[in-house]
């Protein structure tokens, strides 16, 4: 559901071209408890930045067809905050919020 044409599927449209104004990516990210100490939130968020910037990941996302975007924690938890309310939002315009 990107906004532009995907390499591995270069002949099928996106949803924008289709005349729906969505878009939507796939999210890959750690989470941690709440609490957890800060310094051990920094150590496995320079651990997943070194994997994900390691030429094997690169490789393996776009071969894939997988858009790639760092996010840091605060950053990670700030979009899932965002998305959270967007995908609120489409479910209660859809009228699929079960009472």
């Amino acid at each position: 559901m990107s906004e532009e044409r995907l390499s591995v599927v270069p002949d099928t449209p996106t949803l924008q071209e289709e005349g729906i104004d969505w878009s939507s990516g796939a999210w890959r990210g750690l989470v941690v408890p709440k609490g957890t100490p800060d310094e051990q939130v920094q150590t496995l968020n320079d651990c997943f930045r070194e994997a994900y910037e390691s030429p094997e990941f690169t490789e393996f996302m776009e071969t894939q067809g997988f858009g790639m975007e760092y996010r840091p924690a605060e950053e990670y938890d700030a979009f899932m905050s965002d998305e959270y309310q967007r995908f609120g939002e489409l479910v209660e315009s859809l009228g699929l919020r079960e009472e």
